[in-house]
């Protein structure tokens, strides 16, 4: 499928067959700031016939306007960056406002460094694919349609990752399908607070 535009991107890869709940499960309290305000970052889908954007990162307040550059008229997404204190990575939640029309939709992503500031990030549950044992939802998350999984406890938005995704990615396992950013010309490097 070819993405035509940043808003599409956004719902598809945060909304559709993704990691989801009806309320925000983090408080804006627990927001940390990895990037630095106003930095650039290449948006990458796996999938080649997918479009890149480069994005800018604002603050605003303990959240994130997410726009893409040069493309005026698109929507900006609001993404709360959470820390995982438990892992010595610069490993984060995001909690996606999908459309601010709608705040009582959230998306959750899960952002696993690459280097030199860089990050894959991880936002649908069957993007292992057939590897089952990576694809476990029951007792974290309600399976939905279409692949998605819905959230209702911010604990379980932690678990999944400290029990499930976190180990496969130490040991190297690659999903078929995230978006990679990577710092762009301007961006700051990420921190882990």
């Amino acid at each position: 499928m070819k993405w035509r535009g940043f808003a599409v991107v956004a719902v598809v890869a945060l909304a559709s067959c993704a990691f989801s709940s009806e309320q925000a499960l983090f408080a804006d309290s627990e927001g940390v700031a990895p990037i630095a305000d106003g930095a650039m970052y290449d948006w990458k889908p796996s999938n080649e016939a997918d479009e890149d954007f480069v994005v800018r990162f604002t603050r605003t307040g303990p959240t994130y306007e997410l726009r893409p550059v040069n493309r005026s008229g698109e929507r900006p997404m609001q993404v709360l960056f959470v820390d995982v204190p438990e892992t010595p990575e610069n490993d984060y939640i995001a909690q996606v406002i999908i459309d601010a029309d709608r705040p009582e939709a959230f998306a959750y992503a899960y952002l696993w460094p690459t280097g030199a500031d860089s990050f894959r990030v991880f936002a649908q549950p069957s993007a292992f694919g057939e590897d089952g044992a990576l694809y476990r939802v029951e007792g974290y998350c309600a399976p939905a349609s279409y692949s998605a999984c819905t959230f209702t406890r911010a604990e379980d938005v932690r678990r999944y990752y400290r029990d499930v995704l976190y180990p496969a990615f130490r040991s190297g396992h690659i999903p078929a399908s995230y978006l990679t950013l990577t710092p762009a010309a301007g961006a700051a490097p990420a921190r882990k607070p």
